[in-house]
């Protein structure tokens, strides 16, 4: 069995009435799963969802193991519940993502009911991010960047970490960010069940420090590391870091080391819809 996404929430559509549209996307994140439903908003409920999940398995001739959810939806967990099926929330739904940031670029302004005021996107930035617990602040740390061909050799001591698909050309420059630390395997196996989903470099505005943060699986943001003003340097380097992502289609990495030897604790490949 395979592990499934799902969500479940309104679009910047109306129908022919001008009522708000809802809509179901469930994708597989291994195979060519593709399902889409819509309904108007009284009808988006747990026996909605629960229909055209039954579908989807029928259309797919499986039962997924698990399903995740972009976000929190009541309904969403409540069909997963009856159907037995396990279900969280969690950002880690790259294949998702991608799809619904596609059908908001390329599909939905093309509809006829398409009132983008009405709709409110998903945005990981709305949620503050938290000061980072003491046990991941690492000795020290460095923005580097590797080829997605090096990445794909990449292997941990430990087998912490996500080494999911990198669906980029070898030559591809792919930035990332190491954390060293005398304690980096007790740090790598916090940052496993916290489960990385993206980094992002915020450049300072007004009073406020550039900072690195680090966004998480339960859609939780972490700063990792702010930078005052003066270091220049640094400020240049994150702002590479975006740059690079950018070429690199959004994907980057996170790494754990041992401090001054060349073992790696943890290795995480993250993607943040660059």
């Amino acid at each position: 069995m395979e592990i499934w996404e799902l969500d479940f929430a309104s679009r910047p559509l109306v129908n022919e009435e001008g009522k708000r549209l809802w809509e179901l996307l469930i994708c597989s994140q291994t195979s060519e799963l593709r399902y889409a439903a819509r309904c108007v908003q009284k009808e988006a409920t747990r026996a909605f969802v629960i229909e055209h999940l039954t579908a989807a398995m029928a259309q797919a001739n499986t039962q997924p193991s698990e399903v995740r959810l972009l976000r929190l939806s009541g309904f969403a967990e409540q069909a997963c519940k009856q159907l037995e099926i396990p279900s969280r929330v969690t950002l880690k739904v790259y294949p998702l993502r991608r799809w619904l940031a596609q059908r908001e670029r390329d599909i939905y302004p093309q509809e006829s009911g398409y009132q983008p005021t009405k709709y409110t996107q998903f945005n990981i930035d709305d949620i503050p991010p938290q000061p980072l617990p003491d046990i991941i602040k690492g000795e020290k740390w460095a923005f580097v960047s590797l080829r997605a061909g090096d990445l794909r050799d990449v292997e941990t001591s430990t087998g912490f970490g996500d080494l999911s698909a990198l669906p980029l050309a070898d030559d591809v420059v792919v930035p990332g960010f190491v954390l060293f630390s005398s304690r980096a395997r007790a740090m790598a196996a916090w940052m496993q069940g916290i489960e990385p989903s993206g980094m992002r470099y915020i450049p300072g505005e007004s009073d406020a420090q550039a900072s690195l943060i680090l966004d998480v699986g339960s859609a939780e943001r972490w700063v990792v590391a702010r930078f005052r003003p003066q270091e220049k340097a640094l400020l240049a380097e994150g702002a590479l870091f975006e740059q690079q992502k950018t070429g690199s289609q959004g994907y980057h990495f996170l790494a754990i080391q041992l401090l001054d030897k060349d073992e790696l604790m943890g290795f995480w490949r993250l993607w943040d819809g660059g």
